[in-house]
């Protein structure tokens, strides 16, 4: 969609997306808001999500759906955050594509991502089944965190690895992400 030629059409393209990235901030501020407001409620209010341990024991957990076997609610919910920035591919920005920079976080991303979503719900070994409304709420949060990440690596920031600053600030995170990574496999 970037390179479909007359100046009308580049400068509508250009037009769009200039809006997207004001679009894309404003739902990145209203996530961090919906983030507080779940904190304040679980830790202020006292209130457990109704998944895992907690399932059986929420008082709303029986309008929250039929239950479902905790593997196939992890897939569903988490596979989201893969299906959704593949999707944005061919309507991406080529620039974002070949950065080293957007290459490296979107690798860390799905990679982090394709196994939460279709490696380890096969782990699972007696795993609590879960309300369906819950994993619904899950599904949701992925596929809106699949845009939000997916979107600003594909087509809306090219990451630049220009400095010493950059590479660095990358080599930090990518460290740990692997950490993180090393967790969740010992973890699982």
């Amino acid at each position: 969609p970037f390179a479909l030629g007359d100046a009308q059409t580049s400068t509508t393209i250009d037009a769009l997306v200039r809006h997207e990235a004001d679009l894309h901030t404003a739902c990145a501020w209203l996530m961090i808001a919906t983030g507080a407001a779940v904190v304040l409620v679980e830790l202020g209010g006292g209130i457990a999500a109704a998944y895992g341990r907690y399932a059986a024991t929420a008082p709303f957990a029986r309008w929250l759906g039929p239950m479902v076997p905790a593997w196939f609610a992890w897939m569903f919910q988490e596979s989201w955050s893969v299906l959704v920035p593949l999707a944005l591919l061919p309507f991406s920005n080529p620039a974002c594509l070949v950065s080293p920079g957007n290459l490296a976080l979107g690798g860390m991303f799905l990679t982090h991502y394709t196994y939460r979503s279709f490696v380890y719900p096969l782990r699972i070994r007696g795993g609590k089944p879960m309300p369906l409304g819950i994993s619904s709420l899950a599904a949701l949060f992925c596929f809106f965190n699949g845009y939000l990440q997916g979107r600003l690596w594909t087509a809306l920031h090219v990451f630049s690895l220009d400095t010493a600053a950059d590479r660095a600030f990358l080599a930090c995170g990518g460290a740990i992400w692997l950490f993180g990574w090393c967790v969740n496999l010992h973890s699982d």
